[in-house]
């Protein structure tokens, strides 16, 4: 079990990681850097879909996790809306980052992860109401993508545990 939190921390704290690496990529004309990029921290879906077909959910396990789905998308608006991004503080570690000071930026990203982790707590008590309603073939399936995950981040040097 604690494999499993662990390992959504990594993956939420990696795509938010890379959301905002991608920042002012695509910046056309009255588009902003996150507009539209369903990936970007925060609006990750409760299991990617790619996911989701390999489990194979039968229509009562479906039914179920729409439902946690929902739920948890409901929860996670309202903290998103009682704690906006911090604006300041995402320009910050950008800065650092671009400025080559690697401590500074590792200092603000950890900053950044304390003040989500409420939200990377939600995440991990829905994920675990999704993983009471697999059977155990489907836990397995779900902690080898997971395992295969961590793995491709450990090769890409992008995990910090």
């Amino acid at each position: 079990m604690k494999r499993i939190l662990i390992t959504l921390t990594t993956i939420t704290l990696i795509a938010a990681t890379a959301a905002m690496a991608g920042e002012g990529k695509d910046n056309r004309e009255g588009k902003g850097p996150r507009e539209g990029r369903p990936a970007a921290a925060g609006k990750l879906p409760l299991v990617p879909a790619p996911l989701l077909q390999k489990l194979n959910l039968s229509p009562e396990q479906k039914t179920k996790y729409d439902s946690l789905a929902a739920e948890f998308d409901k929860a996670r608006g309202h903290w998103l809306a009682a704690n906006p991004a911090d604006e300041k503080l995402r320009s910050d570690i950008k800065a650092a980052h671009q400025g080559g000071d690697k401590k500074q930026a590792q200092e603000l990203r950890a900053k950044a992860r304390e003040q989500h982790k409420p939200l990377m707590d939600l995440r991990k008590t829905y994920m675990n109401q999704v993983v009471a309603i697999l059977a155990p073939e489907q836990k397995t399936t779900l902690e080898e993508s997971r395992r295969n995950f961590r793995d491709k981040a450990d090769k890409a040097g992008k995990r910090r545990d």
